[in-house]
């Protein structure tokens, strides 16, 4: 069976939340290829978003949301999220939200 993954699904398969258990069942059934699973194009960045949240607010400490967000997916397809997690991470401590840090890479591609 083919699902879409919703990003409140993948962070609570991460974290420990009301129905962690069932989202990490859900992920263990697509790595037993039981399901199929697909994903927005904005997952990548929900989660980044999600997780460095997490971190500011103490529930997880930097930089866990990198290796956390590394376990959902694929780097190739995680690379700008991830690189953007790892940006928020180091930036964690200044309180610069990881919508700040995709606005200056979104800059950064722009001006190449």
């Amino acid at each position: 069976m083919k699902l879409v993954l919703d990003a409140c699904v993948g962070v609570s398969a991460l974290l420990p939340e009301e129905h962690s258990e069932k989202s990490a069942a859900l992920l263990l059934n697509y790595q037993n290829q039981v399901h199929e699973l697909i994903a927005p194009d904005t997952f990548p960045a929900e989660v980044a978003h999600a997780l460095t949240r997490a971190e500011r607010k103490g529930f997880i400490k930097p930089p866990e949301s990198v290796r956390l967000l590394g376990l959902l997916g694929d780097p190739e397809r995680m690379g700008k999220a991830l690189e953007a997690a790892k940006r928020s991470a180091e930036e964690t401590r200044k309180q610069v939200g990881i919508l700040n840090v995709c606005v200056d890479l979104i800059r950064e591609v722009r001006d190449q």
